[in-house]
């Protein structure tokens, strides 16, 4: 109980709110299939809550993006591209040297008889 108690301290919000939206549109749903409308929508309020929805999400996420307009700005994502590039070829060498030392390890471990 305690180790549930801990983790779940560290879960972060938006994993709370994706939780507690997908328990409200299960309960929800439930209540409507027993004929209870506990939130009930008509057709344009669902229309206004899609558009709504289309317009934050879309807002948030232009906001949220590296906007390059100026050269200056383009070229600093270039070189940052350029960085992301050498940075996984770095990984993926460390990954395959670390693969081959451990097969090689376990090639050690093997007892002649």
């Amino acid at each position: 109980m305690k180790k549930i108690l801990n983790d779940l301290k560290h879960v972060n919000a938006g994993t709370w709110a994706r939780t507690v939206l997908l328990a409200l549109g299960v309960v929800n749903y439930f209540l409507n299939a027993f004929g209870i409308q506990v939130i009930a929508f008509d057709d344009s309020q669902i229309t206004e809550l899609v558009n709504a929805a289309y317009i934050a999400i879309t807002g948030f996420y232009a906001l949220w993006k590296n906007n390059s307009f100026t050269a200056e700005a383009q070229e600093a994502q270039h070189y940052l591209n350029d960085l992301k590039v050498v940075h996984k070829a770095i990984a993926k060498s460390t990954d395959e040297a670390q693969a081959t030392n451990h097969a090689e390890s376990n090639d050690d471990n093997i007892v002649m008889g």
